[in-house]
């Protein structure tokens, strides 16, 4: 499964993170330094979310147990809040 984002939102990769905008609700979201490289790879690439796990454990030292769970949280959030769709053509999730 291949990640976008949804149409209008832009991004802003900043020195500790970056910063997510949806201008059609008027929400942001504001990406730690472990939390952005992930976003970005996902949009970059046709990355799963256990390959974006991966980038937590293997650049940040995040538990393996718990990177799969806080990837979902990072993308379940961002699709709630209009800011970042999935593409059904790409790979396998």
């Amino acid at each position: 499964m291949s990640w976008r984002l949804a149409d209008g939102v832009r991004w802003l990769p900043v020195d500790d993170g970056a910063i997510v905008f949806n201008p059609a609700n008027a929400s942001f979201a504001d990406l730690n330094a472990p939390a952005a490289p992930v976003f970005a790879a996902l949009l970059e690439a046709d990355w799963s979310a256990d390959e974006a796990a991966r980038l937590l454990v293997d650049g940040h030292g995040v538990d393996p147990e718990a990177a799969p769970r806080l990837v979902a949280d990072l993308l379940d959030g961002l699709r709630r809040s209009g800011m970042l769709a999935q593409d059904e053509a790409g790979g396998p999730d």
